[in-house]
């Protein structure tokens, strides 16, 4: 049996600088939930999935969220996205995409995939501390 944990997320994307300010904005906003970071959509898959580097990781246990960036390096987000919801094991762990992007395409192709939800990255250091805070108390609440 697999198990959701509503402790873990599991953010997926290739810039440093925002990796650095979910980081920060978890710490500043007092959210206690464990972080897992990843760089790729094949480190994603593999986090998720149990395999290469990630392969003694607990198959029974999954993040409580997964949070995509739709231009990941490899795999995309949206490549990402598909495997998850094919996949019994992880179909319904919620997925949030978190995007630069504003292409309405974009956002279309991402429910029809089964994305929970699309939110614009916000340009405001402020304003992205708050939509990763809310994003996650949304998700996971305590």
């Amino acid at each position: 049996m697999n198990a959701i944990s509503s402790a873990e997320i599991l953010f997926a994307d290739d810039n440093h600088s925002d990796l650095d300010l979910v980081k920060f904005a978890l710490e500043e906003k007092e959210i206690t939930k464990k972080l897992f970071c990843v760089l790729d959509g094949v480190e994603a898959l593999d986090f998720l999935l149990c395999q290469g580097k990630y392969i003694d990781r607990q198959y029974e246990s999954l993040p409580g969220l997964v949070v995509l960036d739709l231009n990941l390096p490899k795999v995309s987000g949206l490549e990402v996205l598909d495997r998850l919801r094919e996949n019994p094991r992880t179909k319904d762990i919620p997925v949030v995409i978190f995007s630069s992007s504003v292409d309405p395409d974009d956002v279309s192709r991402s429910y029809s995939r089964g994305a929970n939800g699309f939110i614009v990255k916000p340009a405001d250091f402020f304003e992205f501390s708050d939509v990763i805070a809310g994003i996650i108390r949304f998700w996971l609440p305590d």
